[in-house]
């Protein structure tokens, strides 16, 4: 009988958990988008390069003021509180009422080992508005990640709108640091650009243009993440079927991707953009 007491104890705790949190936290997925500036004209496909061009070679100069570890990942000159008072001066430059005054400090997850293993580098608590890091997460992706922790409690609980946040505030810094790691989360978005410019070879050709340091890093972050993928599928169907309750598209929400449409002529169809991604209309806000 205790045993039995102590079961529906524990249910009852579970459930008014999640009843608390879904009640606090799922309102906040119907807000309107949030109001982060993103290019809306028009772009000829033969302005892509350019753009990426543009942005790569502040990249490369981002990873030229950086040093690297011996496995080939970028090491941060800063320590978590120092990039939480980076990410601070940065977040009080955006002039919205969107978002809520205050910032708080991101924290590291005591258990970042187990998280490492489901290959999530951060949460956010949205009734306590607590984010909250894995500390063992790859500095190519720490400030970002930590930056996209900081808009979910900060009332942007849509993966799409955080992380559109999180890279608006990383790539408008003076920071080389956090430039690089909004650069790092990025640059395949806009590098996408380049394979609808009648150009098969001009996408490997571009991505070979990016310092070696970052080609390298890109190979150490995937690595780093293959070898922690003991339970990766069960943090993935969990995060997933919460996304999912809350009304969004899942896991896909995490993926920027343009609408493409198509035309074929005789033989061949031709790819297009359509409309832009949201990451991709960032980085022409930024360069227009």
């Amino acid at each position: 009988m205790r045993s039995a007491n102590h079961g529906l104890t524990i249910t009852i705790i579970l459930v008014a958990t999640a009843t608390f949190y879904f009640s606090t936290a799922g309102m906040a997925y119907g807000r309107a988008q949030v109001d982060i500036p993103q290019y809306e004209g028009e772009v000829e496909y033969t302005q892509y390069v350019d753009v990426i061009e543009y942005f790569r070679d502040d990249f490369n100069d981002c990873s030229s003021q950086l040093e690297y570890n011996a496995e080939g990942g970028v090491i941060s000159p800063y320590s978590i509180n120092e990039i939480n008072d980076l990410l601070k001066t940065e977040y009080a430059k955006i002039d919205s009422s969107y978002f809520t005054a205050f910032t708080a400090n991101v924290k590291p997850l005591l258990s970042s080992f187990i998280f490492t293993e489901f290959n999530i580098v951060g949460i956010s608590f949205a009734p306590t508005t607590e984010p909250l890091i894995n500390t063992l997460t790859p500095d190519s992706q720490l400030a970002s990640a930590m930056a996209h922790e900081i808009a979910h409690s900060k009332g942007m609980l849509r993966e799409q709108d955080a992380n559109l946040v999180a890279m608006y505030v990383c790539l408008n810094s003076d920071v080389p640091y956090l430039r690089y790691s909004g650069y790092f989360t990025t640059f395949g978005s806009l590098l996408n650009l380049s394979r609808y410019v009648g150009d098969p070879d001009k996408h490997d050709e571009l991505y070979n243009t990016l310092d070696a340091a970052i080609r390298n890093d890109y190979n150490y972050y995937g690595q780093f993440w293959q070898k922690h993928d003991l339970i990766a599928n069960m943090g993935e169907w969990i995060n997933d079927m919460y996304l999912k309750i809350v009304g969004t598209e899942g896991v896909a929400s995490y993926t920027d991707t343009p609408t493409v449409g198509s035309v074929t002529v005789g033989d061949t169809t031709v790819y297009f953009i359509e409309e832009f991604s949201p990451f991709q209309k960032l980085f022409f806000n930024l360069y227009f």
